[in-house]
Formats: structure tokens, sequence, C-alpha cells
């Protein structure tokens, strides 16, 4: 059975998202993987043209104006949703920039419509990190699935499930998945799919400013910031190691961020503490270790991807 993967950047270069890793580790799946660029400004742009010119039978890039709702994320799930109408293949598998799929793990999820033809959804393991060895969360998300006008990007395209307004046609079908989740597959993998909220400490600080001022009210995101510029003005000096930047970050996740609301609740979704994680990082993200920041050529010298001149989008 086909899968078509799918991703949404905009502007990844600068915030320090190994989209590339992303992007090639995905490709051994997928029968065919399609980028759509929200019109970047940094680089991005040259590298998936590279990408894609190395795999032209495989790889479909787009560009598209990013237009929706910025509170709480949506205009993701919104840009999402207007890419996924493209994917050709029964099946779909959606990743972000910063999600990478485990060289242990790609066979299996390859296998996985074959296996369980009656599922339409698979929920999969994800483990989002700090840094390259600090646990931020630990979830499943449903990123793999039947391509099916009824299953979309959702929220702040966290992950994709139903759309009821979808299924109207089919309302026995809904009856049941109300009832009894009838559907969905809940899929253990022998290496999560990993996910990395920050990995390099320039763009991290960089990021974390351009999020405040586009989600002014959010308190964490200012802090964060806040704590972030102080960690980076007193280890950034020698440029020795980046490691000593997250080691110091754990304490804002560790304490600072734990203080009780007002109501005597602690924040939703968030960590009690950063838990080291030892085992070994996808294969392809090795040489990314120790930086502090995503050098988006390196990345294709390392994949042996020539860098040339832009193509026009498909």
């Amino acid at each position: 059975m086909a899968i078509s993967g799918f991703m949404i950047v905009r502007n990844v270069v600068a915030q320090g998202y190994p989209f590339v890793e992303a992007i090639a580790a995905a490709l051994p799946i997928c029968d065919e993987f399609l980028v759509s660029d929200g019109y970047s400004s940094d680089g991005t742009w040259k590298a998936l043209t590279a990408l894609a010119a190395s795999h032209p039978a495989k790889i479909r890039l787009f560009q598209d104006e990013w237009r929706g709702s910025t509170e709480r994320g949506g205009i993701i799930a919104a840009m999402t949703n207007v890419l996924k109408p493209r994917c050709r293949f029964e099946y779909c598998l959606n990743l972000q920039a910063n999600e990478i799929i485990h060289e242990a793990a790609a066979a299996q999820i390859r296998d996985l419509p074959a296996l369980y033809p009656g599922v339409e959804i698979f929920r999969m393991p994800f483990l989002t990190l700090l840094g390259t060895d600090l646990t931020w969360h630990v979830d499943f998300r449903r990123r793999l699935f039947r391509n099916s006008p009824s299953i979309v990007s959702k929220a702040d395209g966290f992950d994709c499930g139903y759309d009821p307004r979808l299924m109207w046609r089919e309302p026995h079908k809904l009856y049941r998945y109300i009832l009894h989740r009838t559907g969905e597959r809940v899929i253990y993998l022998p290496r999560p799919i990993y996910r990395y909220r920050a990995l390099f400490p320039e763009q991290y600080v960089a990021k974390l400013e351009q999020h405040c001022a586009l989600y002014t009210r959010s308190t964490f995101l200012h802090r964060e910031l806040e704590f972030a510029r102080r960690v980076w003005a007193a280890t950034n000096t020698d440029r020795s190691s980046p490691g000593e930047f997250w080691v110091a970050m754990r304490e804002f996740f560790d304490d600072a961020m734990w203080q009780p609301r007002a109501s005597g609740a602690p924040p939703k979704d968030v960590p009690r503490r950063m838990i080291p994680f030892s085992d070994p990082p996808p294969g392809i993200m090795r040489p990314l270790a120790g930086k502090w920041r995503y050098d988006v050529d390196s990345s294709l010298d390392a994949l042996r991807i020539s860098r040339g001149e832009d193509r026009s989008s498909s």
C-alpha cells in the first residue's frame, strides 16, 4: 500500500528545525513526499529545491501563502489541510519540520497499512526533546492515516483525526467512532519518532523572540525567553559546548515554570521534571550533536546533496 508523506514549512532554517533530516529520514517509508513552503526568506526554499533535485521521482514541492488564525497555532493545521488533498496515495504520513523518524522504526511504519488494513488512523509514539537528551514530553500522535477527506489536521497541527462535519454522509460510521473509537489503533514502535522542540541554542532564542511577538499574551513563553536570554549571555562566550546551555535551561523547566497558578493548579501539558534520555538518537541526527546553530548547507553536504539553483514550484 502506497504512502504519501507531507510537510509544511516556513523559514525553518532560521528557527533551527532539522527539516532536511526530517524529510530524508521519511523518504524510505514514502512513495512520494510533498512539501509546501510558505514563501520562506531564509534559505529554506533553496534547500528544498536541492533535496527535490536529488529525488525528482519522489519529492514534490509547492509554495502556498500562509493563511489562517495564529491563535493557538491554528495556522499550522490550516496549511496542513491545504497540502493534504494533493497527496495521491492511499495512506498519508504527516510530519513536521522538527520530527525525525528513527531508522529502527522505519520498516515497521512502512508495513503498518498492510498489517492492519482495517485501521484508518494509527497513533504512534513521539518523544519530544529539548537539546539532544532532555525529555520534554512523551505522547502518542495520529500522523499515519488513510487518505480520506474526513481525516484532517486539527487544533495546532498536533495530530490528525476525524472531522465530524465531514462525516455527516456516514452517520453510522460517526456513531461507531464516537462510541468505540473504531478506526484507530495505538502502535508501539521499536523507537519513537523524535520531535526536537529546540536543538540549537542560537536559533532557539531567536525563535522564542519571534513567538513572543506573535503570542503576546503567553506568559509562559515570555518567561522562557527571559530565562533563555540570561542563560545565553552566561554560556555562549567561549562556545565550547551547547550542552552547557541546555543544562542551565533545565533549571527553568524543573523549577521556575512549576509555580502554581492562582487557582493552585499546576500548568497543563507541562512536564514536572526534565528527564535525561540516553538511548541512541536517529543516526541521521548524530552529525548535528554539539552545534550551536543549524547549518543547512552542512546538512545537505552530509547527505551528499548538491546545492543548485532554485526550481519552479510543482
